[in-house]
This record gives structure tokens, sequence and C-alpha cells, in this order.
């Protein structure tokens, strides 16, 4: 595709591979970029036991035509009775973001954080609950631009999607809200992936699509 890729394997790759019967499948995080990718650093996250996965956050910086700008995603515990993980997780992120971000009030963090929007673990993302959080408040893309739609990202009617599972959106594009250029930063998002390619769907979830002035 003529991009630029950082790429950070999961240390545990073991546990879908099984559960996809292949073990030469490789897992992880990935960051795609028009723009030179800087660095790039890799944070291990807080695990469970059982079936949890070892989970990560991988930071970027990259050089836009407007500057640096920090960029981190990750993939938090899938565990149903898990909030009080992902709140560690989280906590993690947000010393993950102040290594990362440097005081630029800019970051951008994605990812599935298998939560829904009122949930403490993504609250404390939003600046949504009095505990302790990141330290930096994040905008939420979606709920900026489509505050009536339910946007769901793991939705029942995808083929892929067992029907003992949750509906909801639990994938998230955010923007950090301090600084100047925090107003009107979110233009627009969509979900994509929802429909089938050759008969084909992309993914168990669907994808979150945000345009952002930067």
């Amino acid at each position: 595709m003529g991009l630029e890729v950082a790429w950070a394997p999961s240390p545990a790759p073991w546990e879908l591979q099984r559960q996809i019967g292949d073990d030469s499948v490789d897992f992880g995080l990935a960051v795609l970029s028009r723009w030179p990718i800087i660095s790039a650093r890799v944070w291990r996250l807080p695990i469970g036991g059982g079936v949890d996965l070892a989970r990560i956050a991988l930071g970027v910086d990259l050089q836009t035509p407007g500057g640096p700008l920090p960029v981190l995603t990750t993939h938090l515990s899938a565990l149903r009775d898990g909030s009080w993980l992902r709140q560690r997780q989280v906590a993690v992120l947000g010393e993950a973001l102040r290594t990362l971000d440097a005081g630029s009030r800019r970051s951008i963090v994605t990812g599935d954080l298998n939560a829904t929007p009122d949930a403490d673990e993504v609250r404390a993302l939003t600046g949504g609950t009095s505990t302790p959080h990141v330290g930096m408040r994040f905008v939420d893309a979606w709920a900026q631009t489509r505050p009536a739609e339910l946007g769901r990202t793991l939705d029942p009617a995808n083929p892929h999607v067992s029907g003992d599972v949750p509906s909801g959106r639990i994938d998230y594009v955010l923007a950090a809200a301090g600084g100047a250029e925090a107003r009107g930063r979110v233009r627009s998002t969509e979900l994509v992936g929802v429909e089938p390619v050759d008969g084909v769907m992309a993914s168990d979830h669907y994808g979150v699509l945000a345009r952002l002035r930067c």
C-alpha cells in the first residue's frame, strides 16, 4: 500500500493460534501511516487469568505536515467481567501517554477497548469519572460527531459475531482535548467494513473511520 508501518507482535499469540487451529499465524498491533514514523515503542499491559491474552500498547510519533503527532493504539482485555483489569490497563496507557505526548496535548488513541462508552475504563480516558484517570482528557470522535447514533462496532448482524456476545460500540478513535487545536479537531466519523466484499466480512468488528484536523 506504500505506507509506513510500525508493527508490535503479541508476546503471547498461542491462545489465538489455538482458537483458529493455525500456529503459523502471528498476532499483534500495527500503525500504518502516510507520513514518516519517527519512532515506535511498546508497553506491556497487565493481564488476567484464564484465556485472556497478553496485552500491549504500541505508541508512535508521526512526522505530519503540522509537526510531530503522537499516536497510541491498543487492544484491552476481552474478559466479560474484566472492567477491573481494563482499568489497570488504562492506567498503564496513562503512563505511556505521558511519555509519548510529552505535554503536547495532541495525542490520538485508537483501538479495541472491549468496553462501551459508559464503562469506567473508557470514562477514565474521556474525563467522565472522578476516579484517577490518565492525566489527559480525550474526545470520543464518534460521540462528538454522531451523539444520537449507537455506532455498534460489535454487532450480531455480523456473521462473525456469536449470538451470546453483547453488542455495542467498543472500538474507538480518541483525540486529546487539550490545547488550542482541540476545537473542531474531529471533522467526521463513520463505520467501515459493514458490508461483505465477495461474500466475506473483513472482521468480527466494524471499523471506525475518523477524519481529524491536525
